[in-house]
């Protein structure tokens, strides 16, 4: 006799078996799920979601994860978020429109029996190049929820391609670099690997969404994992997905340092730092100037990176103001309303920040709140006591000395304001006022003392401090790596200076000059006796680091004197140009060097000193006697004609110079 409980339990048996046995008829007979399939109530007992009131306990329709899109590899791992309740999960994966395997496992089996975070089953079936959808639904003792949303993906068994990176190369001056590179579509990770002087170094595996490029698209970037320090580095990626590795990416060349490139000695020779060069030159143009100067100023990173292609070793100072704020170009009386002021981050950019702080700027009168604006070049003043402004000048400074990989800062107008011009401000500064001047000599003194206690103080920090003939300045320029002289021996209009400025300049260069410092000569002349007067008086003074530019064009000019081998100096000015004098009534200097020597005549005729002396070499020497020059030609070769004539006596006239050499070269 068979009882109740025993019939309810072979009926609670037969369920058991349908329910493990039926889906694979059913799944195969059908090519999208239904959410009418047979459901397993608590009991044991087949129902159907219209007969059975207790559906309303099944689990909520779950929420699929991945895969989906595209797949590298012959397998991939099936995930789900969690559904609280259930108990179970069946999944059913298509390959097109073919079923390929289904799961009805426990939530256990899954990986989620708290009801919480994701399920996963890794695919037991090894994939190949197609096309596949997916779905999944939960159930309990009160039967399965909906199917999942429907998801696809397709099986891609390529290997990645390389990868291109794009920074950092070069010369690097962070310790942390951002490593850039084009993003790959296919590659899932990317294998940074950098070498020290041919050593391992870093080797760090990334995925796209660690690399900032999840999208398979754009540039990855990642700062170093490891501290660098000087020295020489490599870098290159590797991409992978799960068909492998990819080829390696080109092998980028860097160098690490905290400095900036070492100035070239100047000892020997005539050395030439010119101040701009134009971006529109040709390739014959730059190699011309990458060979021929030791450095330039004002180029954008790609324009460095072009001469340094042909000369690493190549010096670039990065262009700022030294106590001013670019604001905009002045179109008419002192109105700054023209384009605005740019500097160069790698690419040329606005100075002028989308926020300034009034503390910034420097007013007069001081007790006042009146900013001073420079009718010239339409900039404004600023107080370089301010902490704010230190603060950021040099923390945007830094950035785009780096950006550029620039070796220096060149700190433009670098004096004190009213010998720029009392009238050339608004409001006007006092024409004469000791206190004002020594109380801004004191402030750039302070401000280039402080600079080299920060990081920029590991590169050169250049002011341009002008004719620097004012009797009265008392600016100390000691605290810089050097100074430019816009202006040296002759004014902008090429008139020479008066003896007594003549000679105040000198003294004031070899003072910096005796301390090793970097010394720019700069002048704007272009005719043969007075670019001579302007290199007669350059070698009288030239020290370790000093450099001659004479000035007509933005594009490379060379002039034939540059050429004179003249050698190394055998004799010192000291601190003081008097050291050289052989005739002081009439103001001939000479300095010797081991290749011949120099005479400069340094009176002038505008202001009483000028003569014309006659001087017996005694011996006989070669007058070197250049022509011409100028622009280089688009060939890349340079005009002009240099020739040397036996001479036993020359004749100099007032500001003018001649140089010797011992023998025909």
């Amino acid at each position: 006799m068979v009882t109740g409980w025993r019939y309810s339990f072979q009926i609670v048996v037969i369920v058991i078996i349908v329910a493990a046995v039926l889906p694979v008829g059913c799944l195969a007979a059908t090519s999208i799920p239904s959410t009418q399939d047979l459901t397993l109530a608590d009991d044991g007992l087949e129902i159907s979601a219209e007969n059975n009131p207790r559906l309303a306990a099944v689990p909520p329709v779950v929420v699929s994860i991945a895969p989906s899109g595209v797949v590298y590899g012959r397998t991939t791992t099936f995930r789900w978020y969690a559904v609280a309740g259930a108990t179970r999960y069946f999944i059913q994966f298509y390959k097109g429109t073919t079923l390929i395997f289904y799961r009805n496992y426990t939530a256990t089996q899954f990986g989620c029996p708290a009801g919480t975070g994701q399920c996963g089953l890794v695919s037991p079936i090894t994939l190949s190049a197609a096309g596949y959808s997916w779905w999944v639904r939960a159930g309990n003792a009160s039967g399965f929820g909906s199917w999942s949303t429907r998801k696809t993906f397709s099986v891609s068994l390529a290997l990645p391609i390389a990868a291109r990176p794009i920074s950092p190369y070069g010369s690097v001056a962070s310790n942390r670099p951002s490593f850039r590179w084009y993003a790959v579509s296919n590659a899932t990770s990317y294998s940074l690997q950098v070498d020290k002087a041919g050593s391992s170094f870093i080797r760090k595996i990334y995925s796209p969404a660690q690399a900032g490029c999840s999208s398979g698209s754009g540039q990855c970037a990642v700062y170093s994992p490891n501290t660098l320090s000087e020295g020489s580095y490599t870098w290159k990626i590797i991409t992978w997905n799960p068909n492998g590795y990819g080829p390696a990416s080109t092998t980028i060349s860097m160098i690490v340092r905290f400095t900036g490139r070492s100035w070239p000695n100047t000892s020997s020779g005539i050395k030439v730092f010119n101040d701009q060069i134009a971006n529109y030159i040709n390739d014959a143009q730059w190699r011309f100037s990458a060979t021929h100067y030791v450095g330039a100023q004002k180029l954008t990173r790609a324009d460095a990176n072009r001469v340094r292609a042909i000369n690493p070793g190549f010096v670039i100072l990065h262009y700022r103001l030294g106590l001013g704020l670019g604001y905009r170009s002045i179109t008419s009386g002192c109105l700054p309303n023209g384009d605005w002021l740019n500097i160069i981050k790698s690419t040329w950019v606005r100075e002028w920040p989308a926020t300034v702080q009034e503390s910034w700027f420097y007013h007069y009168p001081e007790s006042g709140t009146t900013r001073v604006l420079n009718c010239d070049w339409g900039w404004y003043t600023t107080e370089l006591n301010s902490a704010t402004w230190r603060s950021y000048w040099q923390g945007e400074t830094l950035s785009q000395i780096q950006a550029n990989d620039d070796d220096g800062v060149f700190m433009d107008s670098m004096s004190v304001p009213n010998y720029l011009g009392w009238d050339r401000y608004t409001p006007h500064l006092p024409e004469v006022n000791s206190t004002f001047e020594n109380a801004w000599a004191v402030r750039i003194r302070n401000y280039l003392a402080w600079l080299q206690t920060q990081p920029i103080g590991n590169y050169a920090i250049i002011p341009n401090v002008g004719y620097w003939i004012t009797s009265r300045e008392t600016t100390d320029y000691r605290p810089a790596d050097g100074v430019m002289i816009e202006g040296f021996a002759l004014e902008a209009d090429a008139s020479p200076f008066a003896y007594e400025d003549w000679k105040l300049q000198m003294n004031r260069i070899l003072g910096l000059v005796s301390l090793d410092k970097i010394i720019i000569a700069q002048s704007y002349v272009s005719g043969d006796q007075e670019r001579m007067y302007a290199l007669g008086s350059y070698l009288l003074i030239k020290g370790n680091h000093t450099y001659i530019n004479i000035d007509v064009s933005e594009e490379p000019e060379w002039w034939a004197e540059y050429d004179i081998p003249i050698g190394t100096p055998v004799q010192s000015a000291g601190t003081n140009i008097a050291n050289l004098i052989i005739d002081e009534p009439h103001g001939i200097y000479r300095r010797n060097y081991d290749n011949g020597f120099v005479l400069v005549n340094a009176t002038n005729l505008y202001d009483g000193t000028g003569n014309t002396v006659t001087i017996d070499l005694g011996g006989t020497f070669y007058l070197a006697q250049a022509s011409g020059g100028g622009v280089v030609s688009e060939s890349g070769t340079p005009t002009g004609s240099l020739g040397y004539q036996a001479v036993t006596e020359v004749t100099l006239n007032a500001a003018s110079a001649a140089v010797f050499l011992n023998s025909h070269p």
